[in-house]
């Protein structure tokens, strides 16, 4: 029962993660959807970067490694690497979105002092509460 559970939660995530690439290479080859609202913005509104083609694609790669590893987790993806390499990656995963609901202390998480933004008002929203949600799945994963 514990072992559906925890396949289940790494299939979610795995389709989360897959979207999220999707959305970034889409970006890459030049789709605009969502706006310069997704990144965040100084005082005026304006977007503190904006990121090129090559820094889509390469997010979007990125957003496979979870895939990878979650998969890898719950014996559905069979990797020849060691066995502790999915478990060390779930918990990688895991600090690295609670790090990004943590936030820079200044544009974004719970720590952002720009709250007055369309970027600052959607991060208090959805993006936030959405790296502690994977982040608190995560560690369900490893505890199943």
């Amino acid at each position: 029962m514990l072992f559906a559970v925890q396949s289940a939660i790494a299939l979610v995530l795995s389709a989360v993660f897959i979207a999220l690439a999707v959305v970034h290479i889409a970006w890459g080859l030049g789709y605009k959807w969502g706006g310069i609202n997704l990144l965040p913005q100084d005082l005026h509104g304006m977007p503190l970067f904006n990121p090129g083609a090559a820094a889509c694609f390469a997010t979007g790669l990125i957003c496979m490694f979870p895939v990878a590893i979650f998969l890898a987790r719950v014996g559905i993806l069979v990797p020849d690497i060691p066995a502790w390499v999915p478990s060390v990656g779930v918990w990688g995963v895991a600090a690295v979105l609670l790090l990004r609901a943590i936030g820079d202390f200044r544009y974004a998480g719970l720590t952002k002092r720009i709250r007055m933004t369309e970027f600052a008002r959607r991060d208090t929203r959805f993006y936030t509460p959405f790296c502690i949600i994977v982040a608190l799945l995560c560690v369900i994963i490893q505890l199943l």
